[in-house]
Formats: C-alpha cells, sequence, structure tokens
C-alpha cells in the first residue's frame, strides 16, 4: 500500500513539474514577444547596416489606415529602386559611344558622377517623410504630420525634378532622354532614359495622392486630440446626411 502511495505522489509531482514547465515555457514565449515587440527592426539587417527603428505597420496602425500606409512605404520603396535604375541609365549613357558631331563627353561624366549623390535621398526621403508621417499615423502626432507635410512636398518636387532630367544634373529624365539622341549613336541609352522617366513621373504623380490622404489623416487626429468622435461624411446620394451627436464632429 505505501509503495502504491509513494508512486501516485511522485506521478502527481511529475504532472506539477510538466504544469510549471508549461507555465515557464508560456511566460518565455510572452516575454520574447513584448520584447520583440520594441526591438528595432528596420532597416533590415545586411552587412554593416544595423536596424534602428521600429517598423509594423500591422501591429503600430489602425486598421483602416493600414493600406495607405503599405502605400506610402510602397513609395518609399519605389523611390530607392528609382534612384538606382537612374544610376544604371547614367552608367549606360557615359559607357555609350557617341557620334561623331556630339558635344563634350565630360557632361555625361558629370551627369553620370551627380546621379550618385542622389542615393543620399534614400535615407533623407526616410527620415524626412516616410517616417515622421508612419508616427504620425500610428499615434495621431501632429508635430510627426507637420514634419511629413514638408517632406512630402520635397518628395513631390525631387520626383518631379528628376522627371524633367535637366543633362548635367545627375536625373535622367526626359531631357536626359533628348540628350541621349543628340549625342549617342545606340538606342539603349534612350530606352532606358524614357523608361526610368516616366517612372519618375508616376512616382510625383504618387505624391498628389499622398497629400490630400495625409492632411485628411492629421485633420481626424486633430478632432481626436480634442476629445471628439468622428463621424463619417455622408455618401453622395446616400439618403439623409449623419448628423453629429454632442461632442461629435463631421469629417
Amino acid at each position: 500500500m505505501s509503495q502504491e502511495v509513494t508512486i501516485e505522489q511522485v506521478l502527481q509531482k511529475e504532472r506539477r513539474v510538466e504544469i510549471l514547465r508549461h507555465e515557464l515555457n508560456i511566460r518565455s514565449q510572452r516575454a520574447d514577444a513584448a520584447l520583440t515587440a520594441v526591438l528595432p527592426n528596420f532597416p533590415p539587417r545586411f552587412l554593416c547596416i544595423r536596424p534602428l527603428v521600429r517598423h509594423d505597420i500591422v501591429g503600430d496602425i489602425a486598421p483602416e489606415r493600414q493600406r495607405f500606409a503599405k502605400i506610402c512605404f510602397g513609395s518609399y520603396i519605389a523611390l530607392c529602386v528609382l534612384i538606382f535604375l537612374n544610376i544604371i541609365a547614367a552608367v549606360i549613357g557615359f559607357a555609350s559611344p557617341q557620334k561623331d558631331n556630339a558635344g563634350s563627353k565630360s557632361t555625361w561624366g558629370t551627369h553620370f558622377g551627380v546621379s550618385f549623390l542622389y542615393l543620399l535621398g534614400i535615407p533623407g526621403a526616410f527620415m524626412l517623410w516616410y517616417f515622421p508621417l508612419y508616427t504620425g499615423l500610428a499615434k495621431g502626432n501632429s508635430g510627426k504630420y507637420t514634419l511629413a507635410s514638408f517632406g512630402v512636398f520635397l518628395a513631390f518636387c525631387f520626383s518631379a525634378f528628376m522627371a524633367v532630367g535637366i543633362f548635367g544634373f545627375g536625373g535622367c529624365g526626359f531631357l536626359f532622354v533628348v540628350a541621349a539622341q543628340t549625342d549617342k549613336r545606340n538606342s539603349a541609352t534612350t530606352i532606358v532614359g524614357i523608361i526610368v522617366a516616366v517612372a519618375w513621373a508616376a512616382h510625383a504623380a504618387l505624391f498628389l495622392y499622398i497629400w490630400p490622404k495625409m492632411r485628411k489623416c492629421a485633420a481626424i487626429d486633430q478632432v481626436r486630440s480634442l476629445g471628439m468622435d468622428v463621424v463619417p461624411a455622408p455618401q453622395a446620394g446616400g439618403g439623409r446626411p449623419a448628423v453629429p451627436a454632442p461632442g461629435q464632429h463631421a469629417i
């Protein structure tokens, strides 16, 4: 009998140990998740690059704003890609053979060299407009919206400038294409230049969509900061307009 009791006690202790181990695992997983939620994860770790900020659109931004946030992030990634494509176009233009009656090749060399300076636009765009806008969407910070507004305006001007592509200033836009047709023997520079120029123009046009959406989000957050709820504006032809209740504001 005593032997049976002893075996039963051992089994009970094993079950308690198993329960404790399971609880410890759960606590450890929760602690790891909490730590991961605050650790920097962007930009991705690569060579000497280390994460500097926390970036999690799904985790940080309200569901109704996530689509807009993803569009903004896509615009930033597109800028990074376009800057590299711009350099490739400048390299092709510099390396392509010139016509006999073409102008000085030094201008093509200058254009090629200046195109590398625009690599500074990758961290610059992130700090000036994308991350302030991301933080504004996540936290409703009016100061971040102000900085983002200035940054988005500069980003639009930069993309428009690159789409124009003044020859000698590093931008492979439409004027760069004209110079390629005038100076270069083959059509490679012209074809690549047209692709890059159209892409820059489309990127500039995208900011015409981002700007009003950003201002609308800023207005909504400003209303909420005053302690008022936001009532969606009535749809056209949708019957009687919604009437804001006391303490609410239509937008």
